[in-house]
């Protein structure tokens, strides 16, 4: 388990122009006088592209999984996976016209149905709610699309291709990140994230499919028996985006959030408001004003993306 690196170390530097930055990179400490506290584990991509659990109060420099770049401090809010078993298909999924052949494939029976593995999770109208799985070809199988749907009266869901990475969607939004290759198949992260339209408690999932449309999706078709999808980190959350995988077992598992305390003194700024600039892994910048009370402030986890890169002065 990882801990996180010494959170007495230094990280700011005074940038042209005489702006004051705090950087995460490339040191990959926190700076002198932070705290950071989150009362659970959490996972983050290590610098050779394996998922790792980091201890509770450490902090998570996270890393691209697939170009083993660094991202940044993953700094995310508290999330629930509902899903049971996110990584064993073989013990708490209720199965279709489908079975698991060990705990990551999804194999189809040879009858003309709706082949599915699904969970029932109680959902009330208006609640956002994000389905993600990470998932690769089956060797050998034929040619299958992989479903992530979320069982409401929308029917929204999204169709995902492991061979090529490209994605179609049905009443939600979508996104597919290449994260490494298991042997010579690609290996993605896939998210879908909806709107619920009703109150209730039906079967969400995954759904083999042998069509690439989410308008008019295949979801029943004459199985072989042996064609499939390798499926695992499934995870159910509550909020309008994917956040890091949460493993769980035989009940839902929770991720505390991340709080992270910085000194106004570092960016040298007194007690008020103050525009402070966040800096991403994707090069975007994001201003939030911010209280600066008692000489401190905390990172919101309710930022445009997860991965700080530096924080600077606006």
């Amino acid at each position: 388990m990882y801990i996180g690196r010494d959170l007495s170390l230094a990280g700011v530097a005074v940038l042209p122009g005489g702006v004051r930055s705090i950087g995460f990179w490339p040191t990959g400490m926190l700076p002198q006088g932070a705290t950071l506290t989150r009362s659970t584990t959490g996972t983050r991509y290590d610098a050779s592209g394996a998922t790792e659990m980091v201890a509770i109060n450490g902090a998570r420099f996270d890393y691209d999984p697939f170009t083993l770049a660094a991202r940044g401090l993953l700094i995310e809010p508290a999330r629930t996976n509902q899903f049971l078993q996110s990584k064993d298909l073989r013990t708490s999924w209720t199965f279709f016209a489908a079975s698991a052949l060990n705990a990551t494939q999804l194999i189809e029976n040879s009858a003309s149905s709706n082949h599915r593995a699904v969970q029932t999770i109680a959902y009330a109208a208006g609640d956002e709610v994000t389905l993600s799985a990470t998932i690769w070809e089956v060797t050998g199988s034929a040619k299958r699309y992989l479903i992530l749907y979320l069982a409401n009266s929308a029917s929204d869901l999204a169709v995902f291709d492991a061979a090529t990475g490209a994605f179609a969607v049905n009443g939600c939004t979508a996104t597919m990140t290449r994260i490494g290759t298991n042997g010579s198949n690609p290996v993605w992260r896939c998210t879908m994230t909806a709107t619920v339209t009703s109150t209730g408690s039906l079967g969400s999932g995954v759904r083999l499919s042998t069509s690439a449309s989410a308008s008019s999706p295949v979801i029943v078709y004459q199985g072989d028996g042996v064609s499939g999808m390798n499926i695992t980190d499934l995870q159910y959350e509550f909020g309008a985006a994917a956040s890091s995988p949460i493993p769980t077992t035989t009940a839902a598992a929770a991720r505390a959030a991340d709080v992270l305390i910085l000194s106004g003194s570092a960016l040298g700024l007194s007690d008020g408001d103050h525009m402070i600039r966040y800096r991403f892994d994707d090069g975007s910048t994001q201003g939030v004003v911010t209280t600066i009370n008692g000489g401190s402030w905390t990172v919101p986890t309710t930022l445009d993306r997860r991965w700080i890169r530096a924080i600077e002065r606006g």
